[in-house]
């Protein structure tokens, strides 16, 4: 299929222009070759990245079928199949548990994706190891920081995420202080009085977590 062969293209403006011409144009006969073209691990890595594209565009894409690519798959592959998680409506257990998996990734990019999916798909459970990986993020990986203060704060505004944090968490940085100041719930509010306020020096921070 020609359509398909541009997926794998050498220019990604044609890659595009082949992903948004199959969207609307593919049939059963091409969507089943795009299925083969995805499971064959030894295709070019942009023919499959566009076949996982056009098989979620048009709702032929199980979640099943991404947590089962997702072992082993090397990196580049690996980022899109968890955006490919995050932009589906909801996620089970099993998915919420792979995409903590990748936060543990030696690849930023893997990281950075698997914390907006769980931005976006928070699970209480998740915070400690979402605390885990911002503390282990490169001072200068502003970006990562960014994406998993993101993920911590809808995580933790979540009923009882608070009070699953480690113990080590009770007389938490300020960093984490201020994400738990954004939000606004009474167990935010508690945890700022009994487990930072009574730490701060800083008389602005201090007013502005009583504020809260």
């Amino acid at each position: 299929d020609a359509g398909l062969a541009s997926l794998a293209a050498p220019l990604s403006a044609r890659r595009d222009l082949a992903l948004d011409w199959l969207e609307a144009h593919a049939n059963s006969k091409t969507l089943d070759a795009a299925r083969k073209l995805l499971s064959a691990t030894h295709a070019p890595e942009p023919g499959r990245v566009g076949a996982l594209w056009l098989l979620h565009r048009r709702d032929q894409l199980e979640e099943s079928d991404i947590l089962n690519l997702l072992e082993g798959a090397p990196p580049q592959f690996n980022h899109h199949l968890i955006l490919a998680l995050e932009a589906r409506p909801s996620l089970t257990s099993a998915a919420t548990e792979a995409l903590v998996g990748a936060l543990t990734s030696r690849r930023a990019h893997v990281i950075r994706a698997a914390a907006r999916a769980l931005a976006r798909h928070p699970s209480a459970h998740t915070a400690p190891a979402l605390l885990t990986a911002y503390q282990n993020a490169p001072t200068a990986d502003s970006h990562r920081h960014h994406q998993l203060k993101i993920a911590l704060r809808n995580t933790l505004a979540l009923p009882g995420a608070l009070t699953s944090l480690p113990v080590d968490a009770a007389a938490p940085s300020e960093w984490l202080l201020d994400i738990v100041a954004a939000i606004p719930t009474s167990e935010a509010a508690s945890f700022l009085i009994h487990n930072g306020i009574a730490t701060l020096e800083d008389a602005d921070a201090t007013a502005r977590y009583f504020a809260h």
